[in-house]
C-alpha cells in the first residue's frame, strides 16, 4: 500500500526563492554597471540570447504579410495585367495602322509632285539679351560654333515654338517672339483639325502671356484643353511645332460663328535660355 509523504514547507519555498535570489542578484548587477548608457553582462547576455528569436520572428512576420499582401491584391493585379495586356495589343495594332497611313500618303504625295518634306536641322543657340516693352518682345540669341542662320529660320525649345529670326549679325541673330504685338501665325487645333491665325492677347487685356485664334472656319470646333500647332497655312513655320494648350473658348453672343480661343503657350518666355534654331538644309 502506497503512503503519500507530505511535502515540507520548506521544499515548496525553495524555487521561489531561488528564483528572487537570481533576480535580485541581475537587478543589483544591472544598477551597479559603469555608468549611463554601458550595458551589463545580464543585459547583454539576455540580448544575445533573444537576438537570434526576434529576428527570426521578424522575418517569418514579413513573410506572412507579404503573403497576405499579395493573396489580397491578386485580383486586382490580374485585372490589372489584362488591362495592361490590352493596351499593348491596340497599341500595337495602332503602330501598324500608322505606318499603312504614313506610306499611303507618302504615294500620293509622290504622285501628286509633292513629295515629303525636306529634313530639317537644328543649330543650338543661348539666349544673351532680351528686349522687352508693353508692345515688344524679342530676343538675341548667340549662335553655337557662329554656324550660318538666316532671317525667317524658325526658333524653338524642346516644349514647343519660341519665334522666329528678324535680323542676323554675325554669330548672333534677333528673334520676334510669338508674343510680341507684331506677330502672327497659322495655327491648327490638333484634334478638329480647324485651322486660324494666332495673334499675342494685347499686354493692356490682364492676361500675361497668352495667345488668341481668331478667323476660325465657320462652326469651328475648338475645346478647352485642345494642343493647338503650327499649321502649312502661310508656310511660315513648319507644321505641326506645337504652340500650346486651349485654355478658354469664347464665342460672340451675336454670332455663333465668331470664335476666339484663348492659348496657354507651352514655352514660358520669361525663362528663355538655350533654343534650336531650324533650318531647312
Amino acid at each position: 500500500m502506497l503512503t503519500l509523504r507530505p511535502i515540507s514547507s520548506r521544499q515548496n519555498w525553495r524555487p521561489i526563492l531561488i528564483f528572487v535570489s537570481l533576480a535580485l542578484a541581475l537587478t543589483i548587477w544591472q544598477h551597479r554597471a559603469a555608468g549611463p548608457g554601458v550595458t551589463s553582462f545580464p543585459e547583454y547576455l539576455c540580448r544575445a540570447l533573444s537576438h537570434p528569436a526576434m529576428r527570426a520572428f521578424t522575418k517569418v512576420q514579413g513573410v506572412i504579410y507579404d503573403v497576405g499582401v499579395s493573396v489580397a491584391q491578386a485580383p486586382s493585379l490580374a485585372a490589372e495585367n489584362r488591362r495592361l495586356r490590352q493596351q499593348r495589343d491596340r497599341l500595337q495594332a495602332d503602330k501598324i495602322l500608322l505606318t499603312e497611313h504614313f506610306l499611303e500618303n507618302k504615294r500620293i504625295r509622290e504622285k501628286l509632285g509633292f513629295g515629303l518634306e525636306q529634313e530639317v536641322k537644328e543649330i543650338p543657340a543661348r539666349v544673351i539679351a532680351y528686349t522687352a516693352g508693353p508692345q515688344r518682345c524679342r530676343v538675341t540669341i548667340d549662335v553655337a560654333g557662329g554656324r550660318e542662320v538666316h532671317v525667317g529660320d524658325v526658333v524653338r525649345e524642346t516644349q514647343g515654338v519660341v519665334g522666329r529670326i528678324i535680323e542676323v549679325h554675325g554669330s548672333t541673330a534677333q528673334v520676334i517672339l510669338l508674343v510680341d504685338a507684331q506677330h502672327a501665325l497659322a495655327g491648327l487645333d490638333q484634334r478638329s483639325r480647324d485651322e486660324g491665325m494666332i495673334y499675342p492677347v494685347p499686354s493692356w487685356a490682364g492676361i500675361p502671356q497668352r495667345l488668341r485664334m481668331e478667323k476660325l472656319q465657320r462652326h469651328a470646333d475648338l475645346r478647352v484643353g485642345d494642343v493647338i500647332v503650327t499649321a502649312v497655312l502661310g508656310k511660315v513655320y513648319p507644321a505641326n511645332i506645337p504652340i500650346g494648350i486651349v485654355e478658354s473658348v469664347q464665342r460672340s453672343p451675336a454670332s455663333v460663328e465668331t470664335v476666339t480661343a484663348i492659348i496657354k503657350p507651352f514655352v514660358d518666355f520669361d525663362r528663355l535660355d538655350y533654343v534650336w534654331v531650324v533650318s531647312k538644309p
